[in-house]
């Protein structure tokens, strides 16, 4: 996930200028603090060259914590928490975003399993197996990412329209089914969510539902952009989207793997003491 952040810092874009070019937010500072008219600032082509080398630089300090995650045991455990700042970078990040659509809430909440994911690395780093504790908050970053996503699959707020187009191109069928299938989805979304947080039966379900479809939806950004004429492109262009999306369903899928292991521990010490 952090690879795929920092190919986007790199490569792409980033939405620091929801920020760095609001007038509202930003003509206090520039005029006030550099001494600079707003105009000036606005269409000043070196500030422009300064914030793409920003996020250049933003993004060797992601791929910094890919390396870090990668092959922990060859740094030492201070520079670990390079990881904690990786998730409060992406923090920054989401809020970014949430700002650019409008401060839609649904738009911030559904990036919570990347923001917290290098954090719940870090914490798995410094302390082990994971205890219940912070497995309930693993649960909650699950949970509100796909109550996020659901948001906008049921239409609470406008559907972007790359969802309807993608199902389309990825299914062959309609607008209305497509239309049809995602307000499904966005149900089952909901109900994954909270299925996730309470004790009820059969937890292991939802858990596989965001598996399933976390996969599908992050890897519909490859699998409709991709021609193959045009390969190293398409890839160029999308496969980083799906990289940055992976904590969507491997950390669900963590959890499956982690509740597996519990239930064979068990089993096996029901073994020694029959």
């Amino acid at each position: 996930m952090l690879l795929g952040r920092a190919y986007q810092h790199w490569f792409w874009d980033a939405p620091y200028r929801a920020v760095l070019w609001d007038e509202g937010w930003m003509r206090p500072i520039v005029e006030g603090l550099f001494g600079m008219s707003w105009k000036d600032y606005a269409a000043s082509v070196q500030v422009d060259r300064a914030i793409q080398w920003g996020m250049k630089i933003l993004g060797s300090f992601l791929a910094l914590g890919a390396l870090i995650a990668a092959f922990p045991s060859r740094f030492p455990k201070r520079v670990w928490q390079v990881l904690v700042a990786n998730s409060v970078l992406l923090f920054i990040l989401a809020f970014l975003y949430y700002k650019e659509q409008n401060y839609q809430l649904g738009q911030f909440i559904e990036y919570a399993l990347q923001v917290c994911a290098p954090y719940f690395f870090y914490k798995r780093l410094v302390k082990g197996e994971i205890n219940l504790s912070r497995e309930r908050f693993i649960r909650w970053a699950i949970a509100v990412t796909f109550a996020g996503h659901g948001l906008y699959a049921v239409g609470f707020y406008p559907r972007p329209g790359h969802f309807t187009t993608m199902v389309i191109n990825a299914f062959g069928i309609p607008q209305d089914w497509a239309n049809q299938l995602l307000w499904t989805a966005g149900i089952l979304d909901f109900l994954a969510a909270v299925w996730i947080l309470l004790p009820f039966p059969g937890r292991a379900i939802a858990l596989w539902y965001c598996v399933i479809w976390g996969f599908l939806t992050s890897f519909a950004r490859v699998w409709v952009n991709f021609f193959p004429e045009f390969w190293t492109s398409s890839l160029h262009q999308w496969a980083f989207e799906f990289v940055y999306r992976a904590p969507h369903f491997l950390i669900p899928l963590a959890l499956v793997v982690l509740s597996w292991g519990r239930k064979l521990k068990l089993h096996r010490q029901h073994l020694r003491k029959s």
